[in-house]
Formats: C-alpha cells, structure tokens, sequence
C-alpha cells in the first residue's frame, strides 16, 4: 500500500499534462501512487497520461464512469479507488516542488493529530522559472476569517488554493469529500466545511504549489448561469458555517460582500436586473440584514446608472470598514528568487 495517493482529474489537458505529472514523478518522497482520472476529454489527454506513466507502475489511468462529469466527479472517483492513509488532489496544469510531499509528511510525523497540512502557493503563466509570483498571506486568527476575501489580487481567497493540502484519506472522506452539485469555487466550500469541522489544520509559511493561471478565457459579461453557479457555492458554504455554529459579523460580512462582487459583476450587462435580484435573494439566504441588504442595492443601482454614480462613491467607505478587522499582511505579489524554487525542470510548449 502507497502511504500517499495523488489524485489528477484531467479533462482536455493534452499539451501541458506531461509538466504535472514530471512534477510528481519527481518527488524526493517516493512511496507514492498517482491516479490520472479523465473527465470525457476529446483530446489526447489519456494517450499523453499513458506515455509520462509508461514504465512507472505508480501511475493508474482511469477514466470517470459514464453518466458522471466534471472535477468534483472525477475527484471522488480518484479517491474512491486510493489507497494511501494521505490523499493530495492536483490539477492537471498546476505544479508540486520535489519536496512538497517529504516536508508534509514530515510534519504529520511531528504532529500526528493533524487532519491536513496545507502550504503557500505562487502563480504563474508560463514556467514558475520566468513569471512566477507568489501571494503573501499573514495567518489570521482564524481562516474562516479571510476565506471570501474579496480581492482580484486573491484569487483563492485568503487561505490557499485546492492543490496545497495534503489530507489524511479518514479525515476527507469523513466529511464527504467534494461536492459534485459545485462546479465552480469548489475550493472555497470544500475548505469552509474542513474549517467547520477541524481546527487540527497547519500551513506551512513554504511555497510548495504553483498555480497555472490564464488558461481559462474570462467572460467579458458574465451570462446567468455564470451567477448562479458561484452564489450557489458561496451559498451553500455558508450553510455549513451556520450549522457548525460559527457565525460571526467579520464571517457574514466576508461572505455578504463575496455575494456582491458576483452582482457587482452585472451592473453593466443586459442582466443587471438578475443580478439584483440575485442580490436580495442571496442577502436574505444568510441573513445580512435589512440595512446591508438596502446599501448594497442602492450602491449597485448608482453603479448601473452613470449619473448616479458619485452615490456608488460615497458608499465605498462601508464597504472597506471589514479590513480594519483582518490581518495586517493583505495579499501581495511579489517575484520569487530563483533560488528558492525546488521545481522539476520541465519543457515549456
């Protein structure tokens, strides 16, 4: 039996595959297995899958059962058929430093009570060797604190990305694993219901994961589904903040303002009735109260209608006041020194 289990869900990833799993066939730690899990691609992702594991019998290629779809599916499908008492997911254009799974593993060692143990990431375009930059986070009090932290420069919240923890196979699986209603920010609710349920968590101040970013072209004017998709997510970790107990003003704010910046997104499309609606709808559902619930319509209101504009300005302040409340190190990015990557060399395409 591996002690560690590496779940890739891949879906149409033929050209860049082969870089993540050089990622892992290097690793210093090597009591590993690797399951690729194909999501229905119709490219050559499985014949590039077989190729980088050809010869290397830690590698398995499955493919997801007929009637599933998506990355939540093809995650529980990996983790149905591990075998390791850890279980790391990664996706398939992301990259792991030869060391990620040794400094992990070693920190179980030392503390053995620990449900994961997570890490800093970085992100970058290309290779991490020539745009690598890496987010800065200082640890708050509590990371249900920061997790919807609304910022471009955040893209994963204030936490870290899916990639990063290495998690004990009992813990996940005693939790449900990965939500397969959620198709996006998956990350977000996943990490919500671990928080609510653990606080034997660690991150380790390493970069240990890089995070491909770009790949994925970007709405100009986002349609409906787009919206419904992400409320729900938020939405429904939400749900598992409040039954655990955990509300706080700071959380609900956090989330409420995660809330708007999907509306946001609408004021200026065709749908920015929907996204108004979505609004009211969304306030309600957490309960954000009357007050929060009338400035931020009022505000994405002036935002639709240009002449109304300087109302949107003077409401700014009460939408800022929550960052006086987080931790003094907001997200930066920063170029990483060379000399601190431990990266697989690999081919850039």
């Amino acid at each position: 039996m591996p002690q560690v289990s590496i779940v890739v869900p891949v879906r149409n990833r033929e050209l860049i595959l082969g870089q993540t799993l050089e990622s892992v066939r290097g690793q210093t730690f090597e009591d590993w297995e690797c399951i690729v899990v194909d999501d229905h691609s119709t490219d050559g992702s499985v014949a590039a899958a077989h190729h980088c594991a050809e010869g290397d019998p830690r590698f398995r290629i499955v493919s997801l059962p007929a009637g599933k779809r998506n990355g939540n599916a093809a995650r529980n499908h990996g983790l149905s058929l591990a075998c390791g008492q850890f279980v790391n997911f990664l996706d398939s254009d992301d990259l792991i430093t030869r060391n990620k799974l040794e400094v992990q593993l070693a920190t179980f060692d030392s503390n053995p009570g620990l449900d994961f143990v997570t890490c800093r990431h970085a992100i970058f375009e290309t290779h991490p060797e020539t745009d690598a930059r890496q987010l800065t986070f200082a640890p708050p009090a509590s990371w249900l604190d920061v997790i919807w932290l609304p910022s471009e420069r955040a893209p994963y919240g204030g936490t870290w990305c899916s990639i990063g923890p290495l998690w004990r196979s009992e813990f996940i699986r005693s939790i449900g694993a990965w939500d397969e209603s959620i198709e996006v920010w998956q990350d977000s609710e996943l990490l919500v219901r671990a928080l609510c349920c653990t606080e034997k968590i660690l991150r380790l101040e390493q970069i240990l994961v890089f995070v491909r970013v770009g790949q994925h072209p970007r709405l100009s004017s986002p349609n409906a589904d787009w919206g419904v998709q992400r409320r729900h997510a938020v939405r429904t970790a939400w749900k598992h903040v409040r039954q655990s107990g955990q509300v706080t003003r700071l959380r609900q704010r956090m989330c409420t303002l995660r809330l708007y910046a999907i509306a946001y997104a609408y004021v200026n499309s065709e749908l920015w009735k929907s996204g108004l609606q979505g609004w009211l709808a969304d306030c309600k559902a957490i309960q954000a109260g009357l007050g929060w619930t009338t400035l931020g319509w009022v505000r994405l209101v002036a935002e639709h209608f240009r002449p109304l504009r300087p109302i949107s300005w003077l409401l700014r302040p009460a939408f800022r006041r929550h960052r006086r409340l987080l931790p003094p190190a907001l997200p930066d990015l920063d170029r990483i020194p060379l000399e601190s990557l431990n990266l697989i060399p690999v081919t850039v395409t």
